[in-house]
């Protein structure tokens, strides 16, 4: 995410340069880097996802543009808010049909669409 804050600031600073002509020549550079920094950020994601919900994927099948990554995701989904995934020794189906996890002493709740820290006392 950084990268692609200094790639938009580096054009922002170009934009404002008196010398107008040797400006473009710069962003056109400085696009290239903003896009690739763009994607690397989407692979992050994506990679993430992978790693989070365990969807065993292969390094060229982790990209949002790929249809099997959208099928894992989503079947692993399903398994999720039906409660019968294996996440982890401690996992338990709660209540909105979400899947709680356990680490240390603090616990994670997925629910379809996002993860979110539950406060809650430490497990013995």
């Amino acid at each position: 995410m950084a990268n692609v804050e200094f790639v938009a600031d580096a054009i922002r600073n170009e934009l404002n340069a008196d010398n107008v002509f040797d400006a473009v020549i710069r962003v056109q550079s400085h696009l290239v880097s903003y896009f690739s920094a763009c994607k690397a950020l989407f692979d992050a994601g994506s990679i993430t996802l992978n790693m989070v919900y365990d969807l065993d994927l292969t390094p060229r099948q982790q990209d949002f543009g790929q249809k099997i990554f959208w099928k894992q995701l989503a079947a692993r989904r399903h398994r999720l808010t039906r409660g019968t995934s294996r996440i982890g020794r401690r996992s338990t189906a709660s209540r909105n049909g979400g899947i709680q996890r356990s680490i240390g002493c603090q616990q994670w709740q997925f629910r379809p669409g996002m993860a979110h820290q539950i406060k809650s006392k430490e497990t013995k």
